[in-house]
């Protein structure tokens, strides 16, 4: 392969300069070898120029390979910043993740732990409540009469029906 197929090579305008150079050098020598022989003095000024010319094209092309293999190492490194960045933010988002799952199971132990708290402060409510009836001082305002046998019921029964009950 040769070095000027490459397309950034091809496209770099001081090399595509001297290769036309080149190509209208070359097409003199031509024009030149069919006119005179290969030691007359004019083609062999022209080969002098096409080996300048030449050698031009491939410190173009050197200089262009450097530039792109400048870039290319710098692009390399971007790259390799980049991906350690990525690889930072990758486990920053894991912390951060973990973090709001931990915070979610605070939450939810949080809420569980409320409802109790609520559950036992109404139950202390009741037990206040019922502290505060007042049970010393009270006393019987009828003793209740013993319940007889089933026969002794169905005599007041009896009587309550007639309206002579005690």
């Amino acid at each position: 392969d040769r070095l000027e197929d490459a397309p950034m090579i091809a496209r770099e305008p001081t090399a595509s300069a001297y290769r036309a150079q080149l190509s209208q050098q070359h097409e003199v020598r031509a024009l030149l070898l069919s006119r005179y022989g290969a030691n007359h003095p004019a083609v062999r000024a022209v080969q002098t120029q096409i080996r300048l010319t030449e050698a031009r094209v491939d410190d173009a092309e050197r200089h262009t390979v450097a530039l792109l293999q400048q870039e290319y190492l710098s692009a390399l490194q971007q790259e390799q910043q980049l991906a350690g960045e990525l690889e930072a933010r990758v486990a920053e988002a894991d912390v951060l993740q973990r973090s709001l799952q931990a915070r979610a199971a605070r939450a939810e132990a949080v809420a569980a732990d409320r409802q109790e708290y609520d559950r036992l402060v109404r139950r202390d409510r009741e037990l206040q409540a019922y502290e505060r009836l007042q049970t010393s001082d009270a006393h019987v305002v009828a003793p209740a009469r013993p319940v007889g046998t089933p026969g002794d019921i169905a005599r007041q029964r009896a009587l309550l029906s007639f309206g002579l009950a005690a």
